[in-house]
């Protein structure tokens, strides 16, 4: 049986495939996250990581009549 991941995965390629050139993947975050670990009494570690990131996409949905098209669209931003 497939995992959860494993189907979202399954679907993104099939939407991928289905908008093709009006599927955008946005770029990674830039921003960290810090961790502030307590070692001793007084001392604190601060580690950086990487902020966690989900599955994100946009698709630009345009208007049918291609005369419009270029003037009328959206971006649906799923995260």
């Amino acid at each position: 049986m497939e995992t959860t991941e494993e189907l979202q995965q399954l679907e993104i390629t099939a939407l991928k495939s289905i908008y093709d050139q009006y599927f955008f993947e946005p770029p990674p975050p830039k921003a960290w996250k810090v961790c502030r670990c307590r070692v001793s009494i007084g001392q604190v570690l601060i580690v950086p990581k990487t902020a966690a990131r989900l599955q994100e996409f946009i698709i630009k949905v345009v208007h049918p009549d291609p005369l419009h098209a270029s003037k009328v669209y959206f971006h649906l931003h799923t995260k």
